[in-house]
Formats: C-alpha cells, structure tokens, sequence
C-alpha cells in the first residue's frame, strides 16, 4: 500500500503506433499489478514516429515496401517483436494492419480523455486496435466504434468530437514541444519525477526501479 506516501510523477511518451510502445505499456501495466510503493501520477504524452504523413496516413504495405524491404523481410523482422509481444499479453496481428497513420488524431483523442480520466484506458484501446484489430486509427468514426467496443470511455464520440474541433491541440503540441526540449527521439521513454528516465520498452521490474530511484544502482 502507499502508506501515504507522496504520488511520483511518470511521464510516459509514447506513438500508439508503435509496437514496442504497446509492449511498454503492458509492462508498466504489470509493474503495477503487486505494486506496493508510492502512488503513481501517470501522465501519457504524445510522440509522433511520422508527424509527415498525411492526416489519413499511407498504405502500410507501401512502408512494408520503401521501409522493410518487402513483407518477408518484415515478418523476420518482427518475429522477435511477436514473441515479446505474447509474453506481455499482447496478440500481434500485425497482418490485419493496413494504415501507416498520422496518430495526431489519436493523440488528441488520448488528451480529451485525460479530462476525462480515462487516458489508459482510451491508450490501451487505441493500441489494441491499431495492433491486434487491424483499426485505421486515422478514421473518426472507426476510433469511436473501436473505442466503444474496448469500454475506453463513456463518451468515446464526445473525445473524437473535440479531437476534430481542434480543442485538444494545444494539449498535443505541448507535449511534443516538452519531447523536442528533452530531447526525446525515440519511444516509448519513461521519466520518473522528471528527473531519471529510461529508453525503449524495459521489463516491469526495470519500471518499477526507475520509480522507486533504484534504476542502475549499484
């Protein structure tokens, strides 16, 4: 139990197009799952791997292409990813996914339900979809319907309604400003009280040091 102890900060900046940003977050999920140390205050901040694509992304068998060297290269490249992936609990299907998205949209989705205290779980949602659904995260009414089948939010259509109005841009650019000052090129990056962090998806004990202050003591 937190014992009353003080909440420690834990900005997490991540793409929820990115697969191994999807692993991280089940590990810090399973960090938490006997976690007996202070509260924790976690903050999802947004990352964009391809902030060049257009609003509804590119064809994901054309990145395959120009990116992977084509689909047997990819699937020998992300064996490995799989593999992690089933360790987390995490079902890959990266076949089913079709779009190289522009994720600001989700993004803006994911800053609309911080008002709304569901940012996990709209985040979890939103990488379950892309990842092992095969949803275009760049398709309004797509995110509303996948975001209502995963329970992310009561009101997954008011989060994508003021993600389209373009209330929740000063939340996004704010994060990738706070990313650009860090220095922030690679993801997912945790960062604990916001003065020691870690780079790439690090297994739950490894999370749970960072935010205890034990990471690469000794």
């Amino acid at each position: 139990m937190s014992g009353g102890r003080q909440p420690v900060r834990v900005d997490v900046f991540s793409d929820v197009a990115c697969p191994w940003c999807f692993v991280g977050f089940r590990n810090l999920q399973r960090a938490r799952a006997d976690w007996d140390g202070p509260p924790l205050d976690i903050r999802w901040r947004a990352f964009q791997l391809a902030p060049e694509n257009p609003p509804r992304g590119i064809p994901f068998a054309e990145l395959v292409e120009t990116k992977f060297g084509g689909p047997e290269r990819y699937a020998r490249m992300t064996a490995h990813l799989v593999a992690v992936g089933a360790e987390a609990g995490i079902p890959f299907a990266l076949d089913r996914v079709t779009i190289s998205p522009n994720t600001r949209l989700a993004h803006a989705v994911i800053a609309a339900a911080r008002q709304s205290g569901h940012a996990e779980a709209v985040v979890g949602a939103l990488f379950a979809g892309y990842f092992c659904e095969g949803v275009d995260i760049t398709d309004p009414d797509a995110l509303v319907e996948s975001l209502r089948a995963h329970a992310a939010d009561p009101d997954p259509a008011g989060l994508v309604a003021a993600a389209l109005a373009g209330e929740l841009d000063a939340s996004v650019d704010a994060d990738l400003a706070i990313g650009a000052e860090i220095g922030v090129q690679a993801v997912p990056v945790v960062i604990a009280d916001g003065s020691r962090g870690i780079v790439g998806a690090q297994p739950p004990e490894a999370l749970r040091q960072l935010v205890l202050g034990e990471f690469g003591a000794g």
